[in-house]
């Protein structure tokens, strides 16, 4: 009789273990698959204020994803806002964009177009490919070719760092232009 107690106790201990270990064989195989879906929006309006309440920022999109992989965050057709300074808007429109989760740059791709609003640069804008917004420095830059009109000139450039709150533009190479007096 305790040889066959023995027994039944093995064969448990036995049959645990193996669904034990079969479970953790594809509880691994699960871990190594593709991460678990971040969340996502779908046509909508984000926000940003300063410690004040004042808006800095307003972006709509027409869809935004989480990557969790990459800890950032994709945007498609997206339309931007930015306030740089009490008197320095800008809008800002692209097929496109990114930016890494707890990151002050937005990267904009794809048909990118910045206006200036307001008075003093009203009729400004730049076309390009791709663009990253740095809204904690509130410089706009690429290293792409740029097209920048501010009727009635036109200027090609590769590359341009502008300073949105000083409206300063800094050239990089390549420059082009026509200029009318």
């Amino acid at each position: 009789m305790r040889v066959r107690t023995y027994a039944v106790i093995g064969a448990i201990a036995l049959g645990t273990w193996w669904l034990a270990t079969s479970g953790s064989r594809h509880t691994r195989s699960t871990a190594a698959g593709p991460a678990a879906p971040g969340y996502y929006f779908k046509d909508a309006t984000l926000e940003e204020t300063d410690e004040r309440g004042r808006l800095l920022l307003k972006l709509h999109t027409l869809q935004a994803v989480e990557n969790v992989q990459k800890h950032s965050i994709s945007l498609q057709n997206l339309a931007v806002d930015y306030k740089a300074a009490p008197d320095s808007e800008w809008l800002l429109h692209a097929d496109g964009g990114s930016m890494p989760l707890g990151s002050e740059i937005l990267t904009l791709r794809g048909h990118v177009e910045m206006r200036a609003s307001g008075t003093e640069a009203a009729g400004a804008v730049v076309h390009t490919d791709l663009l990253a917004l740095d809204r904690r420095h509130r410089i706009a830059s690429t290293s792409e070719w740029a097209r920048i009109e501010w009727p009635p000139h036109e200027l090609y450039a590769q590359g341009f760092r502008l300073d949105l709150t000083h409206r300063t533009l800094a050239l990089e190479k390549s420059v082009h232009g026509t200029f009318h007096r």
